[in-house]
């Protein structure tokens, strides 16, 4: 039997899909009005299948809550946030200042562990470890190999975001890799209905940054289709002319998946509990 969840956020969904699932009573001979049974108690005599597509038609398109709500969820142990956003934006930063303070009672979910290790069989032998290892491994995008090592990436990190439990007796943060934008329309549809998503805004200093970096060292990462080479154009002359693309590209993206944005600025030296008073005053107040 599905039951409703403590998380609030489970609730809606559940709720939602109750109230669709009433709507069948008259319509299916095997669903019958009982005014004694609660609608919870009713939905096993529905096909898991039925059960599951409407469930899935439920799932809020955001998960954008009130003040209120925020401070409810958080003092239940109930909150969910992700947050998304470019490299060096300070994402773990912020993480690991939430789990600093027993006082929040987050967990930590670092979903740039959870991919390497499942690329771990791939990496063993290579002399590839951490994050730069996984970099080395998947090549640049000129390289014959990186269409195949760019969508085995995305393939487990899609695992990944799907395998991620929301439930538990912990308010969760949730560190994306930067390229959780590239992931499918419906791995993303999940996300953002099951948890709150702060997109972590760059300044113009740290795209600077991040592009000055990338030509001194150029790093492999997930660029989708925002590479290309023209004729004539040597390896590092296509990089430089498609990163900063790269970088306005995925800027639109996270403000687009994102319930709400804080400017970098706004975060930096902040402690777990600023952090999150930041994420509520840009919030909703009803």
């Amino acid at each position: 039997m599905i039951r409703p969840s403590q998380n609030l956020f489970s609730k809606k969904v559940y709720q939602k899909g109750v109230r669709l699932l009433s709507g069948f009573n008259s319509r299916l001979p095997y669903l019958q009005p009982d005014q004694e049974r609660s609608d919870a108690a009713r939905l096993p005599y529905l096909p898991l299948s039925l059960i599951n597509f409407l469930f899935a038609a439920a799932t809020p398109a955001t998960m954008l809550v009130t003040a209120a709500e925020f401070d409810a969820l958080l003092q239940n142990n109930s909150l969910r946030i992700t947050m998304i956003g470019m490299s060096n934006v300070g994402k773990t930063k912020r993480a690991k200042s939430l789990v600093a303070d027993s006082a929040l009672n987050f967990l930590w979910v670092c979903c740039d562990d959870l991919v390497e290790a499942k690329l771990k069989p791939f990496l063993e032998g290579k002399g590839f470890k951490g994050v730069d290892g996984v970099a080395a491994w998947m090549g640049q995008p000129y390289e014959q190999r990186y269409p195949e090592t760019q969508s085995l990436f995305l393939k487990f990190e899609e695992e990944v975001m799907a395998e991620i439990d929301y439930q538990g007796s912990k308010n969760i943060i949730i560190d994306t890799t930067g390229s959780v934008i590239y992931l499918s329309a419906k791995a993303l549809r999940q996300l953002r209905g099951s948890a709150l998503i702060v997109y972590l805004e760059a300044s113009e200093d740290i795209k600077k940054f991040l592009f000055e970096r990338y030509m001194s060292n150029p790093k492999p990462v997930v660029w989708g289709g925002s590479f290309s080479k023209k004729t004539g154009e040597s390896d590092m002359e296509a990089l430089k002319r498609c990163y900063p693309q790269l970088l306005e590209f995925r800027a639109a993206k996270y403000a687009e998946l994102a319930d709400l944005t804080i400017p970098y600025l706004a975060l930096r030296d902040t402690s777990g509990k600023q952090f999150l008073d930041e994420v509520r005053k840009r919030l909703p107040s009803s």
